[in-house]
């Protein structure tokens, strides 16, 4: 059952697993974003120090998608065309 899906996932993201990290890591990135911009204290009331403000939450969550994208356009950069 778990070889069966991953092989239907491999075969939605046209076999490469370099496709599905990508976007993985763009998703990511962009949920870390969206999520660390928002002010959660009047949500939860909690006073949690994890070490990182704000600013950095978002620039982490900003560099993750950048590092997807990347990925993604290094990957379709060195396809090799097929030949007809």
């Amino acid at each position: 059952m778990i070889k069966d899906l991953w092989t239907k996932t491999k075969a939605f993201f046209k076999f490469s697993v370099t496709i599905l990290l990508a976007r993985i890591t763009a998703l990511t990135g962009l949920i870390v974003a969206a999520v660390g911009s928002m002010n959660w204290a009047p949500l939860l009331g909690l006073n949690v120090d994890t070490g990182f403000n704000r600013n950095q939450i978002v620039w982490l969550g900003l560099l993750a998608f950048a590092q997807g994208i990347t990925f993604e356009l290094a990957r379709r950069r060195s396809l090799i065309p097929e030949s007809s």
